[in-house]
């Protein structure tokens, strides 16, 4: 997708805030989801390595008719939309992470995601715990999935998101950082959550946690774009701010050891088909951070996005 253009023109992530009323609990929200931390808006976790293994980012791919057909077979739930669909992926596509399963495996924290947006038929199909394609087609074993046509708001029953939302809704991409200016909502992870609410159609069914906000809250920053300028945060993460006050963001899903925070376009997009990783350019931006990896873990940045002089604790709501 080139930059400046969303993926659903009938999307509640397309619209901007407006006359925002700020929710009775937005307080007790926000001070959960912060975790204590007022000047940081969750993290930037990415890899710029052009092969082997690498981040959770959740990868785009455009594909045609032509491609390597498939048929759908989900290891999970009975009531998986995509059972029995036949979905094209082109050549060489690899699911998040690129851990070289070839066969279905759930890790138990590896989400494996993948988002295939075909062209000719106009609909995007998301998979989760999906396995490296053997790029001959046959029967795919995934764990669970949706389909979501591109005239739709991006939003359903099922999909590989908690919320029901499509995975290319909402993703911080290198291109519209360097671009400045973000069109769309942001989709957001939470440490906790309690239930749903519209417009998301599901959540993590985990244990509810009432000082959380519900997965489909909307979240939205009050700074106005002048103390964004004035804020010193960097020039990327200003563009995160500015979105967050233009448009919010929408929780999507829960996380582990984490704050509120953004999901990234993941680099395999670009880099499984010999194409440059966009986030090298954003990396370049930040010269004092390298890549490292935790015990067991894939080598990556993990850049805390910095407000600058913004307390999250004060100017960031959640709004109904």
């Amino acid at each position: 997708m080139p930059a400046n253009t969303q993926p659903f023109p009938n999307s509640p992530f397309d619209n901007t805030v407006s006359s925002p009323q700020i929710s009775s609990n937005s307080a007790q929200y926000i001070t959960s989801v912060l975790a204590g931390y007022k000047y940081d808006f969750g993290q930037m976790q990415f890899s710029t390595a052009t092969s082997g293994p690498t981040d959770q980012d959740v990868p785009v791919y455009t594909s045609h008719n032509s491609d390597v057909h498939y048929t759908i077979h989900c290891m999970y739930y009975s009531n998986c939309p995509l059972e029995g669909h036949d979905v094209a992926i082109p050549k060489d596509a690899l699911p998040a992470g690129n851990l070289g399963y070839t066969s279905f495996t759930d890790d138990g924290h590896d989400d494996q995601h993948m988002a295939i947006r075909n062209l000719d038929t106009q609909v995007e199909t998301d998979m989760w715990l999906t396995p490296q394609p053997n790029n001959t087609g046959g029967t795919l074993n995934i764990g669970y999935g949706g389909s979501f046509p591109f005239s739709s708001g991006g939003i359903g029953q099922g999909g590989a998101t908690a919320a029901g939302f499509a995975l290319s809704q909402g993703l911080v991409r290198p291109v519209d950082l360097v671009a400045g200016h973000i069109p769309t909502a942001l989709f957001l992870v939470t440490p906790c959550e309690n239930g749903h609410i519209a417009p998301a159609t599901g959540n993590d069914n985990v244990t509810a946690n009432p000082n959380c906000p519900p997965i489909g809250a909307h979240v939205w920053l009050d700074s106005t774009p002048s103390e964004i300028s004035a804020s010193g945060a960097s020039p990327d993460f200003k563009v995160i701010l500015s979105a967050m006050h233009e448009y919010g963001g929408f929780i999507g899903d829960q996380c582990s050891s984490c704050m509120l925070g953004v999901s990234l376009e993941g680099g395999l997009a670009y880099t499984a088909f010999g194409k440059q990783n966009p986030w090298a350019q954003i990396a370049a931006m930040h010269p004092g951070e390298t890549m490292s990896a935790p015990a067991g873990g894939v080598a990556q940045y993990h850049i805390s996005i910095s407000t600058g002089n913004i307390d999250l604790s004060v100017h960031l709501h959640v709004i109904n």
